[in-house]
């Protein structure tokens, strides 16, 4: 028998398989991208805290008062007997008018440069006119008051050059009363005697008479006109 070819499938040829392609390079992994810092927010400042207010002072407390002192009790006194008390002598009793005490003083307790009736005459100018002094103390005295108090001091001359310049004449002016030492009754030179005062119509009067009595003055003062 014959077979005839057309019942005879033809299987298709199978294609040939593409060639694989060489394995391209690897790429380079590209670098990661560092991650942007993030941002930071300013933070707020803190609000300042309140200032705590002050704590009240505490009251002091009040002192504690003293207790008082027990008093002490006052000592028994001892007992005495009566037949044996020892007897007070009278106290006298104080006069009413008691006599008056009289005191001296005597020439040795008494220095020359204080002693008033130590006699020894000096003789000086005062303003140009003669003026006689008791003793050479009281003028060195009297004469450092009046340059304190601004005054020309004494000028000391002899007792015949002194006189020539008494004044022969004065005027009535300002009076004025002076202190005389007077010697004591028996004449005894620094013994202490008594002091008399005078008037005179004026200050040349007083040294007129003083000079040419040789009688020194110990002071004056200026008086109202009678």
């Amino acid at each position: 028998m014959e077979f005839s070819n057309a019942h005879i499938v033809h299987e298709p040829e199978p294609e040939p398989e593409p060639e694989p392609d060489p394995d391209p390079e690897p790429e380079p992994e590209p670098e990661p991208e560092p991650e942007p810092e993030p941002c930071h927010e300013p933070e707020p400042e803190p609000e300042p805290e309140p200032e705590p207010e002050p704590e009240p002072e505490p009251e002091p407390e009040p002192e504690p008062e003293p207790e008082p002192e027990p008093e002490p009790e006052p000592e028994p006194e001892p007992e005495t007997d009566p037949e044996h008390e020892p007897e007070h002598e009278p106290v006298p009793e104080p006069e009413l008018n008691p006599e008056p005490t009289i005191t001296t003083t005597t020439s040795a307790s008494i220095t020359d440069d204080c002693n008033i009736y130590y006699r020894n005459y000096q003789w000086a100018l005062q303003d140009c006119v003669c003026r006689c002094f008791q003793n050479e103390y009281l003028m060195h005295n009297e004469n450092d008051q009046r340059i304190k108090d601004g005054q020309t001091p004494f000028v000391p001359v002899s007792e015949e050059l002194c006189r020539s310049f008494i004044k022969t004449k004065c005027r009535v002016g300002f009076p004025v009363v002076a202190e005389f030492p007077i010697p004591a009754p028996c004449g005894c030179n620094r013994k202490p005697g008594s002091i008399a005062t005078e008037r005179f119509f004026s200050l040349c009067h007083l040294l007129k008479f003083s000079s040419e009595n040789k009688k020194p003055f110990l002071s004056y003062s200026y008086c109202w006109p009678i």
